[in-house]
């Protein structure tokens, strides 16, 4: 490219951009790291990066120096090497990442190394560019930046609202976020602590936290006549609680309300605090009303990790007790037991029954479903049930946003969960299969309806396909449109609209199904697991992996380790 091709280059993105803004637009501050000084004062003083729309607060010739000047100066963007001294660029946007998620980050390498890619994709870097760079190409890649941090600061403007409306709803702010992070919205505590940073929270991390549970689940039951509010025991758990700690509450469920209570620091004295205000509350209303009302109780944990510890500890026990109450008739409020674990969760099996849901299979599902029974194998009737429940709670989830999925279906799968502690032992297997027959004829008769009767005949052989071929690599959604003599485009939209989701996100999930199988069934290494399901990098499959489960592959396999 001669020189005037260059010039024109940069001088046709940055009139673009004098075009879309005013004289006086925005400019977002940009950070530049480079351990080469040649480099790095080329990149200061060559480009015109105003009329790009940025202005340069900082450069640093080391990731160390670059972590100290972006916690310093908060620029929106960061132009990084890979390969420096002390620390390097994939190090530095991992920590700052940590302290804000929102910069954007542009990649400048002389390495064109698929790992470094794989990398940089895995931390969100938003472009990955090799030296030597065309001033051109990199003025269109600023270009493109530039839109994203306009767009950025439009919605984080609409999202903080007035500052005196946010001063006025602080506390339900903090709920729906702690309620966001608890149920699963984002599940990274770095995220939350950013959303609190933004409406200037005083929740921070360094904090103990405890949970409790409540019942709010049939707030209009009538027993002997007598109609307890359980709303009515929030307002006054908050209300009594809320004299020594600071209290946040919040509904996950239409049968349960989660309150959080925060302490300074975590000590024994708090847990009994607040153990033996729940046991006050439920010996109070089982005086007064004869009613049973189930309090649950996680104990304090410190930090965001140790709210989300507790939080589960509540959840579980309250699960657990509202399931084996329906056998019980004495009041059992104040005991706080943990759930008695099942000897072994069939996890193999479990997947093989999703996967017959997945292909509207009824005789595999049927044939799976009494295969999970077997490998139960556990004769107590309540740990049988949990083993049940979980199943059922794994094909809700799959079924979530799926085609063909109706809501009197969904209402049977919940009420299943809820009541298979009152089953017997026959009984949890029958009860399920009849629900899933049913969802499967459901759901062929949608797809069938969708696809002009052809699903079987498209839709089906490339999910059959897709298992068969999951250890390719180059597995395409234009490689299975010629196997059904069809137009990539035209079968993706199709796949799409049938199955849920895209191939592309299809074949993932499929992936990591194949994984959880894998590592729960077999000894092999997760690089040998890493070749079976077309991801050849072991390190790439860990991080999908984790980002998909939450766990690691050697922590999925050896969950009591």
């Amino acid at each position: 490219m001669t020189e005037q091709r260059v010039e024109h280059g940069w001088k046709h993105h940055a009139s673009r951009l004098a075009r879309m803004n005013r004289p006086d637009m925005t400019l977002f501050d940009l950070v530049i790291v480079d351990d080469e000084p040649a480099i790095l004062d080329g990149l200061e003083k060559t480009f015109d990066w105003r009329s790009l729309g940025f202005r340069i607060v900082g450069t640093a010739r080391n990731g160390e120096a670059a972590l100290s000047l972006v916690q310093e100066m908060k620029p929106d963007v960061v132009i990084t090497d890979i390969r420096m001294k002390k620390m390097d660029g994939l190090t530095l946007i991992d920590q700052c990442r940590r302290y804000d998620p929102e910069i954007l980050f542009v990649i400048l390498s002389a390495h064109d190394d698929f790992s470094y890619a794989q990398q940089a994709c895995s931390l969100g870097v938003s472009s990955y560019l090799l030296k030597p760079v065309e001033e051109s190409q990199l003025a269109q890649v600023m270009s493109e930046i530039y839109g994203k941090c306009r767009k950025a600061r439009t919605l984080a403007h609409k999202n903080a609202g007035d500052r005196l409306f946010v001063a006025e709803h602080k506390r339900e702010i903090e709920e729906a976020l702690l309620k966001d992070y608890l149920t699963g919205v984002y599940g990274e505590s770095e995220l939350l602590l950013a959303r609190l940073r933004r409406i200037e929270s005083d929740l921070a991390d360094s904090q103990d936290f405890a949970v409790l549970c409540i019942d709010t689940g049939a707030a209009d039951l009538i027993l002997d006549g007598t109609e307890v509010d359980r709303r009515a025991i929030v307002r006054f758990c908050r209300e009594q609680l809320g004299k020594t700690y600071p209290v946040w509450s919040f509904e996950i469920a239409a049968d349960r309300t989660i309150v959080i209570v925060q302490d300074s620091k975590t000590t024994v004295s708090g847990d009994a605090v607040v153990r033996i205000f729940v046991e006050k509350i439920t010996r109070k209303v089982a005086e007064n009303n004869g009613l049973r009302i189930v309090v649950t109780f996680g104990r304090f944990h410190a930090g965001f990790a140790g709210l989300r510890r507790s939080f589960e500890t509540a959840v579980g026990c309250f699960d657990y007790e509202t399931s084996e109450a329906n056998d019980r008739s004495e009041t059992r409020g104040t005991r706080f037991p943990l759930p008695t674990p099942a000897l072994r969760y069939p996890r193999g099996e479990a997947l093989h029954v999703i996967r017959g849901l997945r292909l509207n299979r009824p005789a595999a599902v049927a044939q799976h479903l009494r295969a999970f029974d077997e490998a139960v194998g556990e004769p107590d009737r309540s740990a049988r049930a949990l083993c049940f429940q979980r199943l059922a709670n794994e094909i809700g989830h799959f079924l979530i946003g799926t085609t063909g999925m109706d809501e009197s279906q969904k209402k049977k799968l919940i009420r299943y969960s809820e009541y298979v502690f009152r089953l017997d032992n026959q009984e949890m297997v029958s009860v399920l299969e009849r629900i899933l027959m049913k969802i499967i004829e459901l759901r062929k008769d949608v797809l069938f309806g969708q696809t002009g009767g052809r699903y079987d005949e498209r839709v089906a052989i490339i999910l059959l396909f897709i298992d068969e071929h999951i250890d390719d690599e180059n597995l395409s959604v234009r490689e299975a449109a010629v196997r059904i003599h069809l137009d990539a485009a035209y079968f993706g939209r199709l796949f799409k609209k049938v199955v849920g989701m895209s191939f592309h996100d299809y074949v993932r999930r499929r992936r990591m199904e194949t994984v959880s199988e894998l590592l729960i069934s077999t000894d092999l290494s997760v690089q040998e697991i890493a070749g079976r399901v077309g991801i050849p990098d072991s390190s790439y499959l860990s991080t999908l992996f984790k980002k998909d489960t939450g766990l690691s592959p050697s922590d999925y396999r050896n969950p009591d380790r």
